[in-house]
């Protein structure tokens, strides 16, 4: 019986194909340079993808306490952002904190806010996998191939994706207008969770 969930090895296979290349049956040590070539468009994609925030990697309210030792607030190394509601003078620099309106890492209570996360490839949603996918192909074609009728159909295909994950956060995504912590914009954007995405690829 056929996976049901797309591997980091199995999205990687699909890049090397849509490449032309073979498959290859690890990702671990030592690899053909088109395997890493592909790993890295992967991991790219992923990234990319990740940081517009979706549903799946925002988290609500979440609770990060000061250190006793020295007045740092320590941030998790997958929170990309950090946001306390109706304070903007917190940002993450690095691991921490910084406070910008005292010009200091020195907090003085514990902040609550919410945070959007990066998660590993295999913690993602199916849908989140395959567009991720069909995006790094697209771009490893772009990347390494060229413009023809085979960039044309991966183009089609990361749309169709992209829709795909889009459907899929709407349904799974218990946002409103009024949560209080859903108020806060993720990565820097106009993008409020429970409202309309601005979309690249329209």
């Amino acid at each position: 019986m056929p996976n049901a969930r797309l591997t980091k090895l199995d999205a990687v296979n699909d890049i090397l194909s849509a490449l032309g290349h073979r498959q290859v049956t690890t990702i671990q040590g030592t690899t053909s340079q088109h395997a890493r070539n592909a790993v890295n468009m992967l991991n790219q994609a992923d990234r990319m993808i990740q940081l517009q925030g979706w549903s799946f990697n925002y988290l609500p309210e979440v609770t990060y306490s000061v250190d006793a030792s020295n007045g740092f607030v320590y941030i998790p190394d997958n929170v990309v952002q950090f946001t306390v509601p109706f304070e903007r003078q917190y940002q993450i620099r690095g691991n921490r904190v910084f406070d910008r309106s005292r010009n200091t890492y020195v907090i003085e209570t514990a902040l609550t806010g919410s945070a959007k996360v990066l998660l590993d490839f295999d913690e993602l949603p199916e849908a989140a996998k395959n567009y991720i996918t069909r995006m790094a192909a697209r771009s490893a074609y772009d990347k390494f191939i060229g413009s023809d009728e085979t960039r044309q159909t991966l183009y089609a295909e990361e749309v169709m994706a992209r829709q795909e994950l889009v459907n899929y956060d709407a349904e799974t995504a218990s946002y409103t207008m009024l949560d209080h912590y859903s108020q806060p914009r993720l990565c820097g954007s106009d993008y409020v969770p429970g409202t309309i995405r601005n979309d690249p690829l329209t």
